[in-house]
């Protein structure tokens, strides 16, 4: 498969083809992309209520980010993408399992 052109590294170099991948602040910036132009998976409503319910969260990437990004960008979808009230879903779980 890695012979098929769309496949191939740029210039040859793996390194190139995957440098902007763990660029400061692009994690954030293409999750938020695709949640402001609706390119999630069938599984978002979960994510939102497993915020709501005050479940663990878990993000999987190969990018290689630090965990202060996942943080961060955790803590913008609560506050910027959360309603008022699925958020205080969230906090009286975080209330009742705490």
């Amino acid at each position: 498969m890695k012979d098929r052109e769309q496949y191939r590294y740029i210039d040859g170099i793996a390194e190139h083809s995957m440098a902007g991948f763990t660029l400061p602040g692009i994690f954030k910036k293409t999750f938020f992309d695709a949640i402001e132009n609706k390119r999630f998976g069938p599984s978002y409503p979960k994510y939102i209520q497993a915020h709501m319910e005050a479940s663990p969260i878990c993000k999987l990437t190969a990018r290689g980010h630090p965990v202060e990004e996942f943080r961060d960008v955790n803590k913008a979808f609560i506050y910027e993408v959360l309603t008022d009230c699925q958020r205080d879903e969230l906090v009286y779980n975080m209330r009742q399992n705490l």
